[in-house]
């Protein structure tokens, strides 16, 4: 796959309830599609870190739903090499192809552990992976919901 034009990131929509708005989402992606090649939902509007497993299945699923013909770009941030590896499972089982990833954060991450990050990465799924460089993760730990 050849990846050209601009891909946008959207933000994750909330309800008052914590769960992902579908209405809004449908809304953002109808007023964007016509200008993007694709969409990249939990990861660059700074959210994605922060959603737990529901909503960030959620948002994958429905922002490939209603995607039409446009690309989806998965993007995962977790803190782990076991947390992204399992989310990177469902994202393929779900139909993405592509998948967007930070490094491990936390402190003390190793150059070498953050190359085994991604090696597990490509030797486990038949994902592409474009790598999300976020050096402010490396030392921080989310305060949300997980």
């Amino acid at each position: 796959m050849r990846y050209q034009g601009t891909y946008i990131p959207l933000i994750t929509p909330l309800d008052g309830a914590g769960q992902v708005c579908e209405s809004s989402l449908v809304r953002l992606i109808h007023q964007t599609r016509e200008h993007v090649s694709g969409f990249v939902p939990c990861l660059t509007s700074g959210e994605g870190w922060c959603l737990d497993t529901g909503q960030w299945q959620a948002m994958v699923a429905l922002t490939l739903a209603h995607a039409g013909d446009r690309e989806v770009i998965a993007g995962i941030e977790r803190a782990t090499t076991e947390e992204v590896l399992s989310l990177a499972c469902q994202a393929e089982a779900m139909g993405v192809e592509t998948l967007i990833i930070t490094t491990p954060f936390g402190q003390g991450i190793s150059q070498g552990a953050m190359e085994q990050h991604f090696r597990s990465l490509h030797e486990a799924t038949g994902l592409n992976i474009f790598i999300y460089n976020e050096s402010a993760f490396l030392a921080t730990e989310c305060t949300g919901r997980r």
